[in-house]
Formats: structure tokens, sequence, C-alpha cells
């Protein structure tokens, strides 16, 4: 086949694919995306989704939920297997039946939630999913659809307990730190600060996270924490992050690296302070951190005008000198 028709060929089917696919991918919004709650045993809650489909066609969603658990330290969610119906995916009573709007429409899915008595303290996680594919749909269908969620973050009170503790909290220069040190020694902002906290107890936890900058000469900086509203289930860390600094000292030659050093003239040694609080009791939990900044290119580049400053003051000093005592023997 000559080479022109079969790019013709791969055209045209890039062309289908993109029409096909366009009008199969799921396009709805959902409100709320987030539920957090304390539920005690053998007491139920209520409420509502509002479904809007944003497409231009009619669309079929399929409800379903699932348990999920904390994938890593981002706050990424890991969900389980359909077949687990344990725990809140248990609890949950909602239609199973499709949900079929025309463009632009909306509509509101209710949903329960029904603690037993039996049921023990602790936090709970699930997720209340919509898709454009029934449960039940092939793997080949996979590439197609879509599916989006509502995500409930319920604590089960009784014998659980809150908890947290500060598993780690250090400052990460950009690039190498410029010696081996206990410290942080870095040339130029900025600085990230990365503060990682660890769930303890039994139940969910939303961290209020605070981290103060001090310099050498006691001015404070506070810096934005984020994400600023990130739950910890129970039992997992959450990685929290924040930047002493502008975004303007990143590498580049020396010229360049020396005016961004002057722009943002800082030295010496900071302390960060970070402060973590949560609970119904409003506990907090401390942490600090050190590090040091040393310009080096602005500390050459004076050192090398103060030497040349005493070399002119010297030189200036010899020859008024020279030319008194030229005169007094002239004299």
């Amino acid at each position: 086949m000559h080479f022109y028709h079969k790019r013709l060929i791969i055209l045209a089917f890039v062309v289908l694919s993109f029409f096909f696919t366009r009008n199969c991918v799921l396009a709805i919004t959902v409100s709320p995306v987030k539920y957090e709650f304390d539920l005690k045993p053998g007491s139920a809650k209520y409420g509502q989704v509002t479904l809007f489909n944003e497409t231009s066609v009619k669309q079929s969603y399929y409800p379903t939920s699932l348990n999920f658990s904390a994938d890593g330290e981002s706050g990424r969610q890991k969900f389980s297997d359909a077949k687990d119906v344990t725990g809140l995916n248990k609890w949950f009573s909602f239609g199973i039946e499709p949900i079929t709007l025309g463009p632009g429409e909306y509509t509101e899915f209710d949903w329960s939630i029904n603690v037993p008595e039996s049921a023990e303290s602790g936090g709970y996680s699930a997720v209340l999913l919509f898709s454009n594919l029934p449960a039940d749909a092939g793997a080949g269908s996979v590439g197609v659809g879509g599916r989006i969620g509502v995500i409930f973050l319920v604590n089960v009170t009784g014998d659980a307990k809150e908890g947290a503790e500060i598993e780690s909290f250090k400052v990460i220069p950009e690039g190498d730190s410029l010696f081996r040190s206990t410290e942080v020694m870095t040339d130029k902002l900025p600085v990230d600060i990365e503060l990682r906290v660890k769930n303890t107890g039994g139940l969910h936890i939303v961290p209020k996270c605070e981290i103060k900058v001090t310099d050498i000469f006691g001015r404070e900086s506070f810096l934005d924490v984020f994400p600023a509203d990130g739950t910890i289930l129970p039992g997992t860390i959450r990685r929290f992050h924040s930047r002493f600094g502008s975004k303007s000292a990143t590498d580049g030659d020396f010229l360049y690296n020396l005016r961004n050093e002057w722009m943002e003239f800082t030295v010496g040694r900071y302390r960060a302070k970070a402060t973590v609080s949560y609970g119904s009791e409003n506990q907090s939990i401390v942490a600090v951190s050190t590090f040091w900044i040393l310009p080096w290119r602005t500390g050459l580049c004076l050192g090398i005008i103060s030497v040349l400053l005493v070399l002119v003051i010297n030189g200036y000093n010899r020859k008024t000198v020279s030319a008194a005592r030229k005169k007094t023997g002239e004299s």
C-alpha cells in the first residue's frame, strides 16, 4: 500500500475514534464532592447528591459504591474490590437503577447510611460512584468509559480515640546543599518545606497546619500549606508541603543567580516551626527545623568590592603621604 494511503487510513481512524469516544466519555457534575460527619452506632444519615448532565446528548449513569483506603501519602484513594461489601459500603442504601438525563438536565439522587448497633467505633471511608457504564460492563469497554464519585468519611463514635504525630518535618532546597551537615545549607531561594503527619488514632482527622519561618533578625513569615484541607485516614500518613521564598531563584548562570540573590537578599540561620492542630479538642503538636541560607555569589562580589576599596584607599593614602613628605623636604 502506498505510504500516502496509509497516512489517510491512520488519520481517518484517529478522527473516528475521537468522535466515538467524545460521546462516550463521562461528562457529569456532582455536588457536593465530599461528606464528613460523625454517627453513633444504630443511627442513620440521609442526604442527596445533585447530578448534572453537561453533554449535548442524553446520558445514563449507573450508581455504585466502593470502600477505599489511602494510596500513598498524597491523598489519592485506592478503591477496594466491588465484592467488598463490608463497613461503610455495606451500610449504604440508594437506588441501583440507572439515572437517565437529557442534555443540560439535573436531578437529586437520594442516599442513606444506616450504621448497625454492633458497628465498631472508628473511621470508615467509601465513595459513591456514577459511571456511564454498568458495573458488569466487559473489560473491553473500560477505555471508553468514565466515572466520578462523592467521598464519604464517617467517624463512628465510641471507644476509638483521636491521635496524631509529626512523622517528619524537613527543609528541601532547590538543588544540592552546599555542605554536608545536620542542617540544610543552601545558597538561594526558594526552599520547599515538607511536613508529614501520621494519624495514630482510630478516627479520621482533618489537621490545621501552620508553618512559621523566623530569620536571624526575628522577622516572621507565615507560609501557605498545601493541601489546606487534607483528611488523614486512621493509621496512615499525609504529606503537606509549603515553600519559602520566591520562584524566581532558579538555576542559571552566575550573573542571573547573583541578580536573584540581590533582589531577594536573605542570609543566615532560619528557624521553621510547624504547628499541627487536630481533633474535637483542638490538640496541638509542634516540630522545628532549621536551615542556613548563604548567598556566596553576593558575598564574593561584596568581598571583591571591599578589597578593591581597601586597595584604592591605601593607594590614595600612600600618594597623599608621599606628596606631603616631598613638599616638606623641598621646604
